[in-house]
Formats: C-alpha cells, structure tokens, sequence
C-alpha cells in the first residue's frame, strides 16, 4: 500500500468517524445550551469534514486516475 493510496483511505476513515460520532450524539439525554452549541459544533465538523473527504478524493482520481 503506498503513500498515496493509504491517506485517502485514512481520511475517508476519519471522516465515516466523525459522522458516528455525530449520529452517537444525537442520542446523548442532554439539553440546554452547552448541549446545542456542543452538537451546532460537531456538526459542523462533520460538515467540514465530508467535504474534506470529497475533495481528497476528487484530487487523488485527478492526480492518480481513478482506482
């Protein structure tokens, strides 16, 4: 497995974690406002993240051809 071919896979994994990790939130019994700001947050993360997630692989299929 080489570089380039072993950090798309990692970010793609970080990226499927953070969406757990958001979906695992949702569940939390927690309210208020620290509890919405906390949640606002990681969604946005996840946001982030997926599309962080899009573009890697939009640019490796771009530099490496698709595999």
């Amino acid at each position: 497995l080489s570089l380039h071919d072993a950090l798309p896979i990692s970010t793609l994994a970080q990226s499927d974690q953070t969406a757990v990790a958001v979906n695992r939130s949702s569940n939390i019994v927690w309210t208020g406002k620290a509890a919405d700001l906390f949640r606002s947050r990681l969604s946005r993360t996840a946001q982030y993240s997926a599309s962080l997630a899009q573009d890697m692989e939009t640019t490796h299929r771009l530099a490496w051809g698709s595999s």
